[in-house]
């Protein structure tokens, strides 16, 4: 692993931390961008359809109740997800590894990495 331009096993520790930190500010700068997006949609997904991102103030804000509205959410994308979820795990997997070209030997070769992977996840699960 190679930072600013030497190799990590030169480096002194406090090379290596300023390194670290930089690579976290990064990661925290990049996220950043998307962490409000993903908190709304996990609220609309855990039930709160009216609340919303209000960009003057940055604050999460419900939306105003009209004179005589009587909010009662149905939260039907948690039970569709759900649904979803248990129809893609429903099967266990079926391994299945394509060789590269269509020698015999190769042939073979991946029709055993195919039953190691098949006895890999009944053993570990």
């Amino acid at each position: 692993m190679h930072a600013n331009g030497k190799d990590w096993k030169n480096l002194e520790s406090p090379e290596k931390i300023a390194y670290a930190n930089s690579l976290f500010e990064d990661a925290k700068q990049s996220r950043q961008i998307r962490d409000m997006e993903w908190y709304l949609n996990y609220s609309f997904l855990n039930g709160n359809h009216y609340v919303y991102y209000n960009t003057v103030n940055n604050t999460i804000e419900r939306v105003p109740r009209r004179k005589g509205e009587v909010r009662i959410v149905v939260n039907k994308v948690k039970s569709m997800i759900r649904a979803v979820t248990n129809y893609a795990t429903r099967f266990q997997p079926k391994w299945e590894i394509l060789p590269s070209d269509l020698d015999e030997k190769t042939i073979k070769n991946a029709h055993r990495s195919s039953k190691f992977m098949d006895y890999l996840h009944r053993t570990l699960h």
